[in-house]
């Protein structure tokens, strides 16, 4: 046993058969895979890693099953899970996952390396199978919910830790929260008295979601990283492959050496700057179905190409991730002494929650970006944030995702 002090949860307690999982090679690389990836460009302080979120992570899943009648074998496969659920990041965390053409995302990686090599021997000689880990992480086991549901152990740590670093004063009150949860028939339960610091941990959600993960800038160096990566992979010069068993490090030195304008644009802030947003919640979209549509996207890039005569190059529509809905959520009521107890969704019994909905999408925007030389085009030709620009990226990418 061993107790390693932590900055969110003070002292986390690693088990003995745990800690040769901590050391191998596989799960130190976390320690250089940022948890926020570019969010530093905005928040100084966001460089807290993968690793220490998934140590937290670990934590959260003890606590959470502390509350349980979960048996002693069951609780080393959940814990386990817990830990490893980050294993098979990229470089930047989530800024390459959705780039056309990865045949990978962090879940499947991550099952790729417990299934064989060093953590696959040391789960074995742990007395469970690596098949029992995947299972917990791919939602095929009855408590899959305590790492990838609303409310898991996952998030509750992410949002606490990343609210720490970026400065974001919210309230994340993990120890009450896992003392009034469980997991019943493969659903997080959450006891009624507990459904105040529920609704404080998905406003804090919400909050996070709209001033920190979808920040203007930290997409903006998403995407100038992305223009390299798929120049990259075209070119034939870096594989998905290659690409995925870098960490941060190795692939902006890999940048500097092959997209040497690139870099020199990031380390001296020559950012795409936003010239035109459209807000989910004041349009007919259906946010989901735009997500998918990049080709959408490309054709309203071409457009605005053409109606302003300029480069396509320059022209950079980015489509944010929507935040998913809190749909598995359950509320356990209990009338006074009776032993009967009646089970809702959260949808059912919290206006909060409801409305959170509509604030999400309010808060949900398509950006058009264009180089910092560029933007007096957009000032001279058309003016920022014009009414014009919103029309063709509305018509064509709305169009286009129900055609």
């Amino acid at each position: 046993m061993k107790k390693i002090r932590d900055t969110i949860h003070n002292n986390i307690i690693i088990d003995d058969n745990d800690l040769e999982i901590i050391d191998s090679r596989d799960f130190q690389r976390l320690r250089y895979i940022k948890q926020l990836g570019t969010a530093n460009f905005v928040y100084p302080g966001a460089n807290h890693t993968r690793f220490e979120h998934s140590l937290g992570t670990y934590h959260v899943a003890k606590l959470i099953t502390a509350n349980t009648d979960i048996n002693k074998d069951k609780k080393s496969v959940l814990k386990t899970a817990a830990l490893l659920h980050d294993l098979g990041h990229g470089p930047l965390s989530h800024v390459f996952e959705t780039l056309p053409g990865n045949p990978y995302d962090h879940e499947k990686r991550t099952r790729n390396i417990i299934m064989k090599g060093e953590i696959s021997d040391i789960i074995s000689d742990n007395g469970f199978t690596p098949k029992d880990i995947t299972a917990v992480l791919e939602g095929k086991d009855e408590y899959s919910a305590l790492i990838s549901s609303t409310i898991d152990c996952d998030r509750m740590d992410y949002l606490a830790r990343d609210a720490h670093y970026t400065g974001v004063k919210v309230a994340v009150d993990i120890d009450r929260l896992t003392s009034v949860m469980s997991i019943k028939n493969g659903k997080i339960i959450i006891k009624d008295i507990g459904l105040p610091v529920t609704e404080a941990l998905l406003v804090t959600r919400f909050i996070m979601f709209s001033t920190v993960y979808l920040h203007h800038t930290t997409r903006a160096v998403d995407q100038m990283l992305s223009l390299s990566v798929n120049s990259f992979i075209n070119k034939g010069i870096l594989s998905w492959d290659d690409l995925w068993k870098m960490d941060d490090y190795e692939f902006m030195a890999f940048l500097k050496l092959n997209d040497a304008t690139m870099y020199e644009n990031i380390m001296n802030r020559n950012l795409l700057k936003p010239v035109c947003w459209i807000t989910g919640g004041n349009t007919k979209w259906d946010i989901d179905k735009i997500y998918a549509n990049r080709r959408g996207a490309s054709l309203a890039e071409r457009e605005i190409a053409e109606l302003l005569d300029m480069n396509v190059e320059d022209i950079h529509i980015d489509i944010p991730p929507p935040p998913s809905k809190p749909t598995d959520i359950y509320i356990e009521y209990t009338e006074g002494s009776s032993d009967e107890s009646e089970i809702l969704p959260i949808s059912e019994v919290s206006s909060l929650i409801n409305s959170l909905d509509k604030s999400y999408a309010e808060h949900w925007e398509v950006r058009l970006y264009t180089w910092p030389e560029q933007r007096k085009n957009f000032e001279n030709k058309i003016g920022i944030n014009n009414f014009r620009l919103k029309d063709i990226i509305n018509d064509i990418i709305y169009t286009d995702s129900y055609e």
